[in-house]
């Protein structure tokens, strides 16, 4: 009778799986199982589905983990043959539930496609838990007895059932949790003779861990170190909430005068732990340091185990550095690029972009940006989590500034009488980058003969007081608000070599922007030989 009993679990065990995996769970959720008749009907005896007509009817409910959006993803668990869901487990796409008579329940994270049941031998199935690839779960056996409790697991393929824990446990074990992460570890409570227990995956190493007291529901914050887990009586009262690291050492009571408290679940992206209490038809939240806590999810029906898919934080990408051409006073017109975020739980997201004291909004926002490197940082947020990441965005300008001399009065110095003429030139500067009275204008003067040679006169200073030929001579200039132009005073001397042919006074514009780019005009003005062949 054992063999063919065994046979018929293995034998359901692998409809169960066979499903394999669907798509992954809404994140941000919170799942628990509700309802369903408090009356066995019998060790192993499990109804038909259908069997029972009355009410209360198990149900598999979820809501979003800030309370809202209550959905019922299985109103009748009882046409599945579930009279009593009690500890519950995600994996994948798929729900998995015990039932505290009839044995083990699978369904899509959506509640459809419910798949069969493992009609188990066992008696007070409440824990369940899935790591390491596996699924676990504790169970007294047929017989409700003594020390006849067991904690077995089985491969999602249905290879390789195992009791891995039996006799000696307490007949009694609650919810289980999993630590697969950081101490490979199986925890439990014994309800009946208090206790909270572990053991390695494979079952080896049980050791008591915290005594005395009647654990019903365990979360386990593996990367945080610590543990938490519900107390409370056989019928309720006396309720508390306990914390401890791993290993039940640093045990503290942060939460005390509740009723019922069952299942329970922790979010350590949130610091935030769930639990619903049986006896009030609710389910909680609080700090994890025990504070602020709010009633969640009201008006429901003996809510018992309760799992949670936390929400993931997204991920910022800023898209790649990049260096542009300044191609306005105020910069460069720059498209950030932040398409290569993502939300792992397919959350929308908000995109904020933000460098010195601007801001903008969105996946590719156009913006402006200065002359020089401007780091930008994008923040992109789910509505509850958030990241950042930066890009260089490096402005320069590498164009030339344009400049034209547009009148040169006098061109011709005539006639040469050794006087000292006033000269004004007036030039035309602009660029796309500097304004253009930020422009730096430079003019120099040179002449092809020297000051003071045979044949023209004995006087020096012929370029504005100096000597232009053995070196150029800066002159004045100045930007003149109304026309937009620099305009340029100086003098030169009417005078050349009577024995030469012209004299050649060469003026150079220089024109400088902000970064250094520079353009030259020049233009001449001459002093004739003679009128005849002198230069016009």
């Amino acid at each position: 009778m054992r063999k063919l009993l065994t046979i018929c679990v293995l034998a359901a065990l692998v409809l169960l799986f066979a499903f394999g995996q669907q798509e992954a769970f809404d994140q941000g959720k919170i799942y628990w199982t509700a309802g369903g008749h408090s009356k066995g009907i019998g060790a192993v005896g499990c109804p038909s589905p259908g069997d029972i007509a009355t009410g209360p009817f198990g149900q598999i409910q979820s809501a979003n983990l800030d309370g809202t959006n209550v959905q019922t993803l299985v109103a009748n668990t009882n046409t599945l043959g579930s009279i009593r869901p009690t500890g519950i487990a995600l994996d994948g796409g798929q729900l998995y539930w015990a039932d505290f008579y009839c044995g083990i329940y699978v369904v899509d994270s959506d509640g459809s496609s419910p798949g069969p049941v493992v009609k188990s031998p066992w008696y007070a199935l409440q824990g369940i838990a899935v790591g390491a690839g596996q699924l676990y779960w504790g169970s007294t056996h047929a017989g409700f007895g003594g020390d006849s409790a067991r904690i077995r697991r089985a491969n999602f393929d249905a290879s390789g059932m195992q009791v891995l824990i039996q006799n000696a446990v307490g007949w009694f074990p609650g919810l289980l949790a999993m630590d697969d992460v950081v101490g490979n570890k199986i925890y439990w409570g014994d309800v009946s003779n208090g206790g909270l227990f572990w053991s390695n995956l494979d079952g080896s190493g049980r050791a008591l861990i915290v005594g005395g007291l009647p654990v019903r529901g365990i979360a386990v914050d593996a990367a945080g170190g610590r543990l938490y887990f519900t107390t409370a009586s056989a019928f309720g009262g006396g309720g508390r909430i306990f914390s401890a690291n791993l290993d039940g050492t640093g045990l503290v009571q942060i939460i005390a005068g509740l009723n019922f408290p069952y299942g329970i679940a922790v979010d350590p992206g949130t610091g935030k732990i769930y639990w619903s209490d049986i006896n009030d038809g609710v389910i909680r939240e609080a700090n994890t340091d025990g504070s602020g806590q709010v009633v969640l999810i009201p008006g429901l029906v003996s809510p018992a185990g309760i799992a949670i898919q936390p929400n993931q934080p997204p991920t910022a990408d800023a898209g790649s550095d990049q260096t542009v051409e300044q191609d306005s006073y105020a910069g460069a017109s720059v498209t950030l690029d932040g398409s290569g975020s993502y939300d792992p739980d397919g959350d929308p997201l908000t995109y904020t972009w933000t460098w010195d004291s601007s801001s903008a909004s969105g996946v590719n926002p156009t913006v402006t940006l200065p002359l020089g490197k401007t780091t930008v940082t994008l923040t992109v947020s789910d509505g509850q989590l958030s990241d950042t990441d930066t890009v260089d965005i490096t402005v320069e300008d590498t164009t030339d500034p344009d400049v034209a001399i547009v009148a040169v009065v006098p061109e011709e110095l005539w006639p040469p009488n050794h006087r000292m003429v006033p000269v004004i030139v007036t030039i035309e500067a602009s660029d796309i980058c500097t304004e253009t009275d930020l422009l730096e204008v430079s003019v120099n003067v040179t002449s092809n003969e020297p000051d003071d040679d045979k044949g023209d006169g004995a006087f020096t200073g012929d370029v504005d007081g100096q000597d232009g030929y053995t070196a150029p001579v800066p002159v004045l200039c100045e930007f003149d608000g109304d026309t937009e132009y620099f305009v340029c005073s100086f003098e030169l001397r009417a005078e050349r070599d009577g024995r030469g042919v012209d004299r050649i006074y060469t003026i150079t514009a220089t024109v400088k922007d902000a970064s250094d780019n520079e353009t030259t005009a020049s233009c001449e003005v001459i002093v004739p030989h003679d009128q005849g062949k002198g230069k016009k």
